[in-house]
């Protein structure tokens, strides 16, 4: 029988989405793109505290992160 010699890592992936994100831009742009960039800060602190790493960004599409096991 082969040892195997492969490494498993287990991780968490948040993938999340705005709601609304063209009509609130069509209401207030402004306050939208400040409300956007808090939350934005917020969530990169969240996933520094829990030792992850910021993967992907993409406009207000998509927030993607990786957390290493608990």
């Amino acid at each position: 029988m082969t040892a195997d010699k492969s490494k498993r890592k287990l991780v968490a992936v948040v993938h999340a989405d705005v709601k609304g994100y063209s009509r609130m831009m069509g209401e207030d742009d402004e306050y939208t793109v400040r409300t956007l960039a808090s939350n934005r800060q917020e969530m990169h602190r969240l996933v520094e505290i829990h030792e992850g790493q910021v993967r992907d960004t993409a406009g207000e599409t998509v927030f993607s992160w990786s957390f290493p096991a608990w």
